[in-house]
């Protein structure tokens, strides 16, 4: 939130956070969002 575009992105809505695990040995990609 230190960051200006951060705390625009966040008032105005359009800072989305994803994060992800791609498992190699089972080629799964798990996404997780809020």
């Amino acid at each position: 939130k230190t960051y200006p575009f951060v705390k625009e992105g966040i008032a105005n809505g359009t800072l989305k956070l994803v994060g992800g695990h791609y498992d190699f040995v089972s080629g799964n990609l798990d996404l997780w969002e809020p």
